[in-house]
């Protein structure tokens, strides 16, 4: 049969293989998916209900996270300089 070889790194993926989800058949199913924010192949349930999303439940949670921060700030630089 043919085996695809799954890269260590991103570098050089087409889009198509960016996206997909990959099936690992070894002694078992393994379905694993590029993680962007990660940069590294995670299992495709770290995906959660968002199977077809780029980045993990975990770097989808830390964006939220971050974005609140950046935000929050933004919002008191804007309240100072009304004062």
């Amino acid at each position: 049969g043919q085996y695809a070889m799954i890269p260590t790194q991103n570098k050089g993926l087409c889009t198509q293989c960016d996206v997909n989800v990959w099936i690992v058949s070894s002694n078992g199913n393994l379905e694993i998916k590029w993680c962007k924010g990660c940069k590294n192949f995670r299992p495709w349930a770290a995906f959660g209900d968002k199977g077809l999303a780029t980045k993990c439940v975990r770097c989808r949670e830390r964006q939220r996270e971050k974005y609140a921060a950046q935000k929050e700030e933004k919002d008191k630089k804007k309240a100072a300089k009304k004062m």
